[in-house]
């Protein structure tokens, strides 16, 4: 009786453990992570644990000689720098593959041993301990994986485990740039990206080993979502089963910006990163497209997306791509382009390094070491604060979105309280006089960037000037006869300077943000 007793008490345990587990897993699901704000780190280029802040030319000299090889950032050098991320607002990392990898695979995608910890990154009790501290701060850790292909290693499969049999991977050929122009699916899906050992996921034994790694990894380390690598070379019918094991919302790489084709995932996945839009934001804030351009690719993508826009990554820079200031100097620019991805709907994914300005130019120029430029006190550093803060404080996933105002050099849209502008204009001073809102009359308009507010007038209009290539951020604040607005603020007279709790310093930023605007580059 108590051996029986003693079964089903813990088998109680067990099902109650596994309930506790399935809540939690399902508490991480495209609802959460659309709530949140990611910032992408490539975990060897973002410290290395020993060093913090660089105050010297001889620190940036010790980041990296080499981009092409281990720069020495790891577990450690994240955990003591959490503090870096979390004060900007970020509420969720997404880091590189956390695998061993082959040879100078700094960057995790050449796996070797898919059961092993990157020695390079650190130990299996410092990526642990990572993980435990980022939930304390109420940060999410998404972590990149890859089921595609493994390491480079020619034909001897043999140090790669668990996929050491030849039988384990596709027939020897090539995807090559014709094969991206003729779209040539079998080829993409079969065949070697960059020489890459491409697995054969139809082999029962490689299929069964994928489910129960992902599973593995997901439950081990209290894995809170996934960005998957390289999501067209692998059949969309494994990816259905790949998410289901892994239990945590899942988020493709769907390198391509057809938007049907990008669509075509998500099903198989939770959701995928918005290439579709990609090239056409970075080219309207660019100048090099109009707003109608990024008009008619915003109506293309709620065409095809529907709501799924909403859960979907949009970034400005990541790993693969030079960055934005490489090709274009404008700071402004780069400025407006980041406050439409925290604005626009959609999960944001802010890449590394864009709060310092960075610049690098294509794979590996754009993987600079952070640790040598982290200040915390630069100009940009605070916008990028103020920007999360703002989105934070109105929700902004729980908006729609709607256009107010759109010509070739000017966007005016709304979500909720929030009313971004934005000019892509080089030279000109723009006045826009008829943009409408569903405010009622005396409703204060704030500028984040300046301070300075407009009102709402009789017939619902607002008037906003938009210098060359500005961009303006406004938050409502609503009259009411008690004093106090409907977010539960007082109603200040328009001269009266708002107080915001994520703000550090307001006049150290009101100052470093005027100063930034008046710069012309």
């Amino acid at each position: 009786t108590w051996d029986i007793l003693n079964m089903r008490i813990s088998y109680g345990i067990i099902c109650l453990g596994l309930c506790c587990f399935a809540t939690l897993v399902l508490g991480k699901d495209k609802a959460f992570w659309k709530s949140r704000t990611v910032y992408q780190l490539l975990t060897d280029r973002y410290s290395n644990g020993t060093l913090a802040l660089a105050d010297s030319e001889g620190d940036k000299v010790k980041g990296c000689k080499d981009l092409h090889r281990y720069c020495g950032g790891n577990f450690k050098g994240i955990l003591n720098n959490l503090t870096y991320i979390q004060d900007m607002g970020f509420d969720a990392i997404w880091i590189s593959p956390i695998v061993e990898n082959v040879g100078d695979g700094y960057h995790g995608y050449h796996a070797k041993n898919f059961y092993k910890i990157n020695p390079n990154f650190g130990t299996e009790e410092d990526f642990i301990e990572l993980v435990k501290e980022c939930h304390a701060r109420d940060i999410a850790v998404m972590v990149d994986v890859v089921a595609n292909h493994v390491g480079p290693s020619g034909l001897d499969f043999s140090g790669i485990v668990p996929f050491n049999k030849t039988e384990h991977y596709h027939t020897l050929c090539e995807i090559t740039d014709d094969t991206w122009k003729t779209k040539n699916q079998w080829v993409i899906e079969n065949c070697r990206l960059a020489d890459l050992p491409d697995l054969k996921q139809e082999n029962p034994y490689v299929e069964q080993e994928l489910l129960t790694w992902i599973s593995w990894l997901v439950k081990k380390y209290d894995i809170d979502g996934l960005r998957i690598d390289t999501v067209p070379e692998v059949p969309k019918w494994f990816w259905k089963k790949f998410s289901n094991a892994a239990g945590v919302f899942s988020i493709g790489e769907v390198f391509d910006n057809r938007p049907f084709y990008i669509r075509s995932y998500i099903g198989p996945l939770d959701s995928a990163l918005n290439y579709a839009m990609f090239d056409t934001i970075r080219g309207t804030f660019k100048g090099e497209l109009s707003f109608l351009d990024l008009r008619a690719k915003i109506e293309e993508v709620f065409n095809v997306f529907g709501n799924e826009i909403y859960n979907m990554g949009l970034f400005l820079n990541n790993h693969d791509n030079a960055r934005f200031l490489f090709s274009s100097r404008c700071k402004l620019c780069q400025l407006s382009a980041l406050t439409f991805v925290l604005f626009f709907p959609g999960m944001p994914i802010f890449y590394y390094g864009d709060e310092q300005e960075f610049s690098g130019g294509n794979d590996p120029d754009n993987r600079e070491p952070l640790w040598p430029y982290m200040n915390p006190n630069w100009g940009k550093y605070y916008l990028i604060k103020l920007l999360v803060g703002i989105r934070k404080e109105n929700k902004i996933w729980d908006q729609p979105y709607v256009e107010l105002y759109a010509s070739k050099e000017v966007l005016v849209f709304m979500r909720g309280n929030i009313v971004a502008a934005f000019s892509n204009d080089q030279e000109k001073y723009h006045i826009i006089t008829s943009a409408r809102v569903p405010y009622p009359e005396n409703t204060i308009l704030r500028d984040a960037f300046t301070r300075q507010d407009i009102r709402v007038r009789a017939d619902q209009t607002i008037q906003i000037s938009l210098g060359a290539n500005q961009c303006r951020l406004f938050e409502a604040h609503f009259p009411s006869e008690e004093g106090f607005n409907k977010k539960g603020k007082q109603s200040l007279p328009a001269s009266y300077p708002v107080s915001y709790t994520h703000l550090r310093a307001h006049e150290t930023l009101r100052y470093l943000v005027c100063r930034l605007l008046l710069e012309k580059k």
